[in-house]
């Protein structure tokens, strides 16, 4: 099994709970049997002048795509992300974001009690 990145994404960057976040996304993927379709799209970037805040720019988020799912199996794999990463990850999927098309983000963001 090879795991697909984009050429430009760089793991160095990234922080440990970021790397985390992806080790249990790749382990849902293998659960769900689509962990062939997995491609890791983004990771660490650096802030361009005048772009707003991002996790990325922290190197705590990271975005990944899937083959096409149809709405019951996205839901269905969004919710086994949720139960397998926690209260302290957000899960954001967007359907087609400035014509990039459908993708996941993932991010942590520590929520304190």
């Amino acid at each position: 099994m090879k795991i697909k990145r984009r050429s430009n994404v760089k793991f160095e960057n990234l922080r440990k709970e970021a790397l985390v976040g992806w080790i249990n996304v790749i382990y849902v993927a293998i659960n769900y049997g689509i962990i062939e379709s997995i491609t890791i799209t983004s990771g660490f970037r650096l802030r361009k002048k005048g772009e707003k805040f991002s996790f990325h720019h922290v190197g705590l988020a990271f975005d990944f795509i899937t083959n096409p799912l149809n709405y019951h199996q996205r839901q269905e794999f969004e919710r086994m992300l949720y139960l397998q990463l926690g209260p302290h990850y957000d899960i954001i999927y967007h359907q087609d974001r400035n014509g990039k098309g459908q993708h996941w983000h993932v991010e942590y963001d520590r929520k304190e009690k």
